[in-house]
């Protein structure tokens, strides 16, 4: 019989905590934390790791391999001091961190989104610099290393002090990390880097979302062979797709995506005939941020319900 991997106990599912998280209780003690924005295969965050084991150090990546192989890379080597999120850097700098909790920030080689028409994927804009800024302690530094002169160019244009609140250097390097695009990038004979360090001199304020109560809600009528449901994109884009009903027990599943500036989620509406009218409420599975988004895909489905 298969068991659970020992490596998994790395990963933090943060959907399943209260948010902001509070770290020191997650690494069970009182540490500096340090944070790697797209850690790839976790070569260089559990390194640190490894030679800084006063430190509580954390990965954020978006692909579930790579948490994975870094997670097993940890337990490999018994370190007790990493910790994982498999999320949007963008979504767990705004909800999973409270101001002044990160000692320092690093993110190497992040894509550069070369074309043009991808620009708006390029993270290291001022809107982002300030949020990694109002969770840096006084003092702390945000480290990007890059391959790309065009994207070193642009980040030192567009990130002043005035905007961000951090004092930018570039330091132009040998290659020095040992990841994977590092790797790749010298066997095509490039041997310069550029080191972006941003200090942080003032504090920008950027405080957490505030988490709704989310209203579900029970309507006296509706005909599910008439609910006709209409996809919005202001001010969050909400999209219904498939809607399963079972006839026999009356209850139906509405799958949905919503989209706003902070979070994007995946989640289905469940549709259920009661006493008292059909009930529209969040169905149980992964867990749910409540946020306006989610509020207002409920909202739409009552209205339609109530049409219908």
């Amino acid at each position: 019989m298969a068991t659970k991997s020992k490596s998994l106990e790395n990963y933090v599912p943060w959907r399943a905590r209260s948010l902001p998280i509070l770290w020191d209780r997650e690494f069970g003690r009182s540490a500096p934390l340090h944070l790697e924005i797209g850690f790839g295969n976790g070569d260089y965050l559990t390194r640190c790791a490894a030679d800084d084991p006063d430190s509580n150090y954390l990965g954020i990546e978006m692909t579930w391999g790579s948490i994975k192989r870094a997670a097993a890379l940890a337990d490999r080597n018994r370190l007790k001091n990493v910790r994982l999120l498999w999320e949007d850097a963008r979504t767990a700098l705004v909800w999973d961190f409270q101001e002044h909790s990160v000692s320092s920030i690093t993110a190497l080689y992040p894509c550069p989104w070369p074309k043009k028409r991808h620009a708006k994927f390029r993270l290291f804009k001022p809107a982002f610099i300030r949020l990694c800024n109002s969770r840096l302690v006084d003092g702390g530094t945000l480290t990007v290393v890059t391959d790309s002169a065009d994207y070193k160019d642009e980040i030192l244009e567009d990130n002043t002090l005035e905007k961000t609140g951090m004092e930018l250097k570039l330091e132009i390097i040998a290659a020095s990390f040992s990841t994977k695009y590092e790797k790749k990038w010298e066997e095509t004979g490039q041997t310069e880097f550029y080191k972006l360090i941003f200090h942080k001199r003032d504090h920008r304020t950027i405080q957490n979302p505030e988490v709704l109560i989310v209203k579900h809600h029970v309507v006296p009528h509706l005909d599910p062979r008439n609910l006709k449901l209409v996809d919005e994109q202001d001010p969050y884009s909400i999209q219904f797709k498939q809607f399963i009903f079972d006839p026999e027990q009356n209850i139906g599943l509405l799958e949905v995506y919503s989209h706003e500036e902070t979070i994007e989620q995946h989640f289905y509406i469940r549709i259920k005939k009661q006493e008292n009218g059909w009930k529209i409420h969040p169905a149980g599975g992964p867990p749910l941020l409540p946020v306006a988004s989610v509020q207002r895909a409920l909202d739409i489905v009552k209205n339609a319900a109530q049409q219908s």
